[in-house]
C-alpha cells in the first residue's frame, strides 16, 4: 500500500509543477531579485524528497536512493525547462535549471540524512 501512495504523492507533485509551468506567468511581489530561484530550489528539493521516499521501496542502498531521486527530480526540472521556453509569457535559463538541479540534490541528502532517520525512529515498521 505505501509503495503506491508513495509513488503516487512524487507523480501528483511532478503533474502540478508541469501544470503550473503550462500556464502564463502571474506577476508577483517580488521581496528580493532572483526569488524565483529560491522557489525553484524548494519546489524540486521537495520533488527530490517525495522521489527518495518512493525509491526506498525499490532499493535497499541509501546510494541508489539518493542518486534515483535526484537525478528523476534534476532530469524533470531541465526538461521542464526546456517546456517553459514554448510557454508563452514564460522564460527558462540557466540559473533556474541550475536552482532545480541543486535544489534536488539538497532534497535527496536532506531526505536520507535528517529525515528518513526520524521516520524510522517514530515509525519503526518504515523502510
Amino acid at each position: 500500500m505505501w509503495i503506491g501512495l508513495d509513488f503516487g504523492l512524487w507523480l501528483g507533485f511532478m503533474g502540478l509543477i508541469y501544470f503550473m509551468s503550462s500556464r502564463p506567468a502571474v506577476e508577483s511581489v517580488m521581496f528580493f531579485p532572483h526569488i524565483d530561484k529560491v522557489y525553484h530550489f524548494g519546489a524540486y528539493g521537495l520533488m527530490a524528497a517525495l522521489g527518495c521516499r518512493a525509491f526506498a521501496h525499490l532499493f535497499s542502498q541509501s546510494f541508489w536512493v539518493i542518486w534515483c531521486g535526484a537525478m528523476a527530480a534534476g532530469l524533470f526540472g531541465i526538461t521542464d525547462e526546456f517546456h517553459q521556453f514554448f510557454v508563452p509569457g514564460r522564460s527558462s535559463s540557466v540559473g533556474d535549471i541550475f536552482a532545480d538541479v541543486s535544489g534536488a540534490w539538497c532534497g535527496a541528502l536532506l531526505w536520507q540524512l535528517w529525515l528518513l532517520p526520524r521516520l524510522r525512529r517514530w515509525f519503526p515498521s518504515f523502510a
